[in-house]
């Protein structure tokens, strides 16, 4: 398996870590299933989202798996104006 730079920055820091896989369901990719799929509760799984503004670069997000991003709310708590999410 190839180490993503996530690992080797965990790794670094030495902060332990565990890697899950599972079956990628195209008609279910949401973060309830992730957690279902590798027995976790839902509520203890994460998702990184990048996000983009207009003028001030990028900005990283980290929510719970069944959480959305409030765009606005995360507006007014950084420099970022008119953030975008990425995929």
């Amino acid at each position: 398996m190839n180490k993503s730079n996530v690992m080797r920055l965990l790794e670094s820091a030495g902060i332990d870590y565990e890697i899950l896989e599972y079956e990628v369901d195209e008609s279910d990719l949401s973060g309830a299933s992730v957690a279902k799929k590798t027995g976790r509760d839902k509520d203890s799984v994460f998702k990184t989202l990048v996000i983009t503004g207009d003028k001030n670069g990028f900005g990283v997000c980290c929510i719970p798996v069944c959480d959305e991003l409030d765009l606005k709310k995360r507006q007014s708590i950084s420099a970022i104006k008119k953030p975008k999410c990425s995929m």
